[in-house]
């Protein structure tokens, strides 16, 4: 299955996200999946194409023009994909997943998730979208949902179709597994 990861590029965040990246990536390469990502080296984005690369996994970089140069791309990608913009690697992005999953991030995870999310919503992509919940990073954004479908700003099947896990492996069992799909 091949599985795109949004999430943050930063140096400069705590240990415990980089390690929960590493495991998210180490769990996709033990399955036999495919990271389709953003194609950096660094931050949570290296951590997560580590993982996947050194437990066997394939990983596919999706890079835009801007960063397209070596020294941003993890060498040990399987392939890369060029894209013009940021807007075009987040298309091609989600065309090439068969699901979609986001850890911690920064503007450009969260404009990744709610482009995806709002696709989704308009059937636009039927594909899974599923949070890591690294920590508790997230429940901010949980709130935000529940509190826009409670007062009829966000549709609550909307709401209800982004899944949060607390763990690698219970997001990826519910993924292969197809749990919930009625709400995807």
């Amino acid at each position: 299955m091949k599985i795109c990861v949004f999430c943050s590029s930063s140096e400069r965040i705590d240990e415990k996200f980089l390690r929960a990246g590493r495991s998210f990536g180490e769990e996709l390469g033990r399955r036999g999946h495919e990271l389709i990502y953003g194609g950096y080296g660094r931050g949570l984005m290296g951590e997560v194409a580590r993982g996947t690369h050194e437990t066997g996994g394939t990983v596919t970089a999706v890079v835009p023009a801007i960063f397209d140069d070596e020294r941003f791309i993890y060498s040990g990608c399987s392939r890369v994909l060029h894209a013009p913009d940021l807007r075009t690697r987040k298309a091609l992005m989600q065309r090439e997943a068969d699901a979609l999953a986001v850890l911690p991030g920064g503007v450009g995870t969260y404009d990744e998730l709610f482009d995806t999310l709002a696709l989704i919503s308009l059937g636009e992509l039927v594909k899974p979208l599923s949070v890591l919940d690294v920590d508790g990073f997230f429940a901010p954004l949980k709130a935000l949902l529940d509190d826009g479908a409670a007062k009829g700003f966000i549709a609550e099947k909307t709401a209800a179709s982004l899944m949060f896990f607390a763990a690698p492996g219970e997001l990826l069992d519910a993924v292969e597994h197809g749990e919930k799909l009625d709400n995807w």
